[in-house]
């Protein structure tokens, strides 16, 4: 833990237990004012303590006021770069929300994977970038630059935001294009089979012919299961 974030984190919990050593403090007078115990001894330790308190939090201060000083200064090739990317994984991430998934027709949907694989593309080149801030960023925390891990920690969970719904719509839509094409595929296998019936059923067949109506059905039965293998 770097010394300006344990810095912060004390004052913290400093502040929060104030209101706890104001309530002894009062409490403390309220037994002098009743006249129990050592009325000055008691006093006397209230007093040591409060400024004590007072003595540890000022130091407290000071010490992040001069580590926050020393913070090391940010390269301006770091911060442009820590911008450039952060707009870039926001108007990702805006992109794709703002364009819900919608079932077309196969060809709408290809041309909408095809966009989409472009931005993977786009998202793998942007990964040197990526490591690069996170790479520079570590060292600049190592450093002291205690507030920038928040920053790259929310920079990181938004390219990972990013990342998961772009893969999610590409497993969508690709799912839903298997599916037309099979539909499409199954519909013109049917389409086929009833012609061939009807094409069956139209020709003439003696009445009594047994045979040919037996070879008739069968035929039937074979358009039947190929219609249904399709």
């Amino acid at each position: 833990m770097t010394v300006l974030r344990e810095c912060k984190e004390r004052l913290e919990q400093m502040q929060r237990d104030e209101e706890r050593v104001t309530a002894m403090a009062n409490k403390a007078k309220d037994l002098i004012s009743l006249g129990q115990g050592d009325e000055e001894q008691v006093e006397a330790d209230v007093d040591v303590f409060l400024q004590k308190w007072e003595t540890v939090m000022n130091k407290i201060t000071e010490l992040e006021t001069e580590v926050s000083n020393r913070q090391p200064e940010r390269p301006a090739r770091f911060l442009e770069a820590v911008e450039a990317l952060r707009t870039w994984v926001a108007e990702l991430h805006g992109a794709l929300l703002g364009e819900p998934f919608v079932v077309r027709t196969a060809a709408d949907m290809e041309a909408q994977l095809d966009k989409y694989k472009e931005l993977q593309t786009e998202m793998e080149s942007q990964q040197a970038s990526r490591d690069f801030v996170n790479s520079s960023g570590q060292e600049l925390v190592a450093a002291g630059d205690a507030q920038l891990m928040d920053q790259l920690d929310e920079l990181n969970q938004r390219w990972g935001a990013a990342a998961a719904l772009l893969a999610d719509r590409m497993a969508k839509l690709e799912q839903a294009i298997f599916d037309s094409y099979q539909y499409q595929t199954e519909g013109e296998g049917v389409e086929t089979w009833l012609r061939e019936v009807e094409e069956l059923l139209a020709e003439p067949v003696a009445e009594g012919d047994a045979p040919a109506l037996t070879a008739q059905l069968e035929q039937s039965d074979v358009s039947v299961e190929q219609a249904g293998a399709g």
